[in-house]
C-alpha cells in the first residue's frame, strides 16, 4: 500500500528575514484556512519587500487560542508567570496581525500603516449562522464596535450599513483581531500575557469574554485609542485552524 501523501506545509514561505532592519512584522497565528490564504500571505510579504520594507514573519500553532497569539509574538512556551519581551527585543515599527480567516491585500495593510495611529484595524462582516438572516447585508454585524457595558466586556457592534458612508478613520472601543496594525510601543506597555481570557461573573452567570474584547479593553486601560478605517473592508472566512 502506498503511503498517504502528506499535507504540504507552508512554514518556510515566510522565513525570509530582512537583511538590515525590520519595518513590519507579520503575525500569522494558526494554520491557514486554505491554500488561498497561504498564497495571499506570501503575496503580501513579497509586495511589501518589493517596496523596500524590511519584513519578518512570525507564526505559531497551538491549541489554546490565547496562547497562539502570545506565541506568535515570540513569547516562551506558555508560562503565565514569566514576563516576556515583545518579539524577543526585535526593533520594529509595526506589528500586523492577520488571522487565518482574513484576506487583506498589501495595499490595505499599507493604507492602515499610512494613517500613523498606534492601533488601527480593518473590518469585516460577520454572517449570521442562519443563512435566511443574511439577505439584508447592511444589517450584518461587523468586527468593530463600542462599549455597551465595559465592566462586563459587552459591546455593541457596528452594522455594515453604518460603515458604508464613512470615509475617514474614527475611534472605536472594540475590534476583532482579524486585520490589525499595531505601532511599536503598544505591546511594550502591556504586561504578559498580552492576550488572555477573562471570566465574567454577573448575576449568578459566568462566561468567557472574547480575547479580542479583552485585548481592546487592556490597551485602553493603558491609555491607547483604537481606530478603524471604514474604507478597509477585509474578506473574511469564518473558520479557524490552530
Amino acid at each position: 500500500m502506498s503511503a498517504m501523501p502528506r499535507r504540504p506545509r507552508w512554514r518556510g514561505a515566510c522565513m525570509i528575514k530582512p537583511l538590515h532592519k525590520t519595518d513590519i512584522v507579520l503575525c500569522l497565528p494558526g494554520n491557514p484556512v486554505d491554500g488561498i490564504w497561504a498564497m495571499n500571505a506570501m503575496i503580501i510579504r513579497d509586495q511589501l519587500l518589493a517596496k523596500g520594507l524590511g519584513v519578518d514573519c512570525k507564526q505559531a500553532y497551538f491549541g489554546d487560542v490565547c496562547q497562539v497569539y502570545n506565541l506568535c509574538l515570540r513569547a516562551l512556551p506558555p508560562v503565565d508567570d514569566i514576563d516576556q519581551e515583545v518579539l524577543g527585543g526585535t526593533v520594529y515599527e509595526w506589528i500586523v496581525i492577520i488571522d487565518s480567516d482574513n484576506y487583506p491585500t498589501s495595499q490595505q495593510i499599507l493604507k492602515l500603516i499610512a494613517q500613523d495611529r498606534e492601533i488601527i484595524a480593518g473590518w469585516y462582516a460577520l454572517p449570521h449562522p442562519d443563512p435566511a438572516l443574511n439577505e439584508d447585508r447592511d444589517a450584518l454585524k461587523t468586527s468593530v464596535g463600542m462599549w455597551a457595558n465595559r465592566d462586563l466586556y459587552q459591546f455593541k457592534p457596528f452594522h455594515v450599513g453604518e460603515m458604508r458612508d464613512k470615509t475617514e478613520p474614527f475611534a472605536i472601543d472594540t475590534t476583532g483581531l482579524g486585520t490589525l496594525v499595531v505601532k511599536r510601543g503598544v505591546f511594550e506597555m502591556l504586561r504578559y500575557p498580552w492576550f488572555e481570557p477573562v471570566v465574567v461573573n454577573h448575576e449568578h452567570k459566568a462566561w468567557f469574554a472574547g480575547i479580542d474584547i479583552v485585548w481592546s479593553r487592556k490597551v485602553q486601560d493603558v491609555g491607547f485609542k483604537i481606530y478603524v478605517d471604514p474604507t478597509v473592508r477585509v474578506p473574511h472566512k469564518k473558520k479557524v485552524l490552530l
